[in-house]
């Protein structure tokens, strides 16, 4: 069950009891937006490597591409996204 404030019904004595399992005092562990966060950016991570994996797969075993020039590839289009990258936030922030 889910409660908008960190107090959890009666225990067996008939008392309130508070959780304090939050970051912050009046967290929910639930609805914090640093987890969801976090969750998202390792989906994507974990979502970029094993797409990276099939791709490499595939261009190695089907277009008989050699496996170090599937990696030289990869390092320069990694340039080429980072500088893309610094350019346009130096360009945005004007």
């Amino acid at each position: 069950m889910l409660y908008r404030s960190n107090q959890k019904p009666l225990n067996d004595a008939g008392i309130w009891r508070t959780v304090n399992s939050g970051v912050l005092p009046g967290d929910s562990p639930v609805w914090d937006p640093r987890s969801f966060r976090l969750r998202n950016f390792l989906a994507i991570v974990f979502a970029a490597v094993l797409i990276a994996a099939i791709l490499r797969h595939v261009l190695h075993v089907y277009a008989g591409i050699p496996r170090e020039e599937i990696r030289a590839d990869a390092f320069i289009a990694i340039v080429i996204v980072a500088a893309v990258t610094v350019f346009v936030q130096r360009f945005s922030r004007r």
